[in-house]
């Protein structure tokens, strides 16, 4: 009698232990069916394309996908493995566009490491063989912001400038110098300016601000080669009539963003947490 009792005891342990069994095999089942699956570099569109040799010398270069992007991080990689820092705009939630820090070479080979949410991803382009134009502007806004005209491949002017305030940012990217005119007054930001020239819509280059009787602001003036704008590229006075009276309706401008800190955010992420790929 107690040898079948014993039995039964062991026959239904040993039911119970497979029903417990069975039961923790459902529950990691389930589990690994609700936990997210890890994003595949293939879910994300770059532009440009990887291996593309028609980029131009002042990319933007964009990423988009299906996934919220809640954190980005990255910088450009030269052949020789130096560092192009840049600034991140993120664009509908899903997307972001990087807007280097400085023009990039005619002919080289550049490589965009970018870290999505803790995914990083590699990315390798060609800037076109392009050659310059013989005359062109380049604006770069950062703490210290200045106008640079190249002529022949040299810097042959440069000049403080103060681009647009955080609320009211200057474009960024390649344009052309379009019509001007010696003098304007807006009546919506009670300021005018002489030696006007238009980069784009209402975004100009122009002097320093002045009053209804355009009298100059001292207070403007004091402020060149900081952030003080509305959008528009400030300059000295003189400084603005010679690119007024110089630089050619259709001359490419190129604005872009420049490192904050000396040190600059995106380098001190790569060398603090982003490995570098060998």
């Amino acid at each position: 009698m107690r040898k079948k009792i014993s039995i039964a005891l062991l026959v239904l342990g040993m039911l119970a232990a497979v029903s417990m069994g069975l039961e923790k095999t459902q529950s990691n089942q389930a589990w690994q069916s609700a936990a997210p699956a890890e994003p595949e570099i293939d879910e994300w569109q770059i532009l440009p394309r990887e291996g593309s040799e028609d980029v131009h010398v002042y990319p933007v270069l964009t990423l988009t996908g299906a996934e919220a992007i809640e954190e980005i991080q990255g910088a450009l990689y030269t052949e020789e493995r130096e560092i192009i820092g840049g600034e991140f705009e993120i664009v509908d939630g899903t997307g972001a566009r990087f807007w280097p820090y400085q023009v990039l070479q005619p002919g080289h080979t550049y490589e965009w490491s970018v870290q999505v949410n803790g995914t990083a991803m590699t990315h390798f382009f060609t800037v076109s063989a392009m050659a310059l134009p013989d005359e062109w502007i380049e604006v770069s806004l950062g703490t210290q912001q200045w106008v640079k005209v190249w002529q022949g491949g040299q810097v042959t002017q440069q000049f403080p400038c103060s681009g647009g305030l955080p609320d009211s940012p200057s474009l960024l990217g390649v344009f052309e110098l379009q019509e001007r005119g010696e003098s304007f007054y807006s009546h919506r930001f009670c300021e005018g300016a002489r030696y006007w020239i238009r980069i784009q819509d209402q975004f100009l280059f122009h002097s320093v601000p002045r009053d209804e009787q355009q009298h100059m602001i001292q207070s403007e003036l004091d402020k060149i080669g900081t952030a003080a704008s509305h959008g528009c590229i400030r300059l000295k006075d003189e400084d603005a009539q010679w690119l007024y009276e110089q630089m050619p309706e259709g001359t490419m401008v190129i604005i872009h963003p420049a490192v904050s800190d000396p040190v600059g955010e995106a380098i001190c992420f790569l060398e603090k947490q982003f490995e570098s790929p060998k």
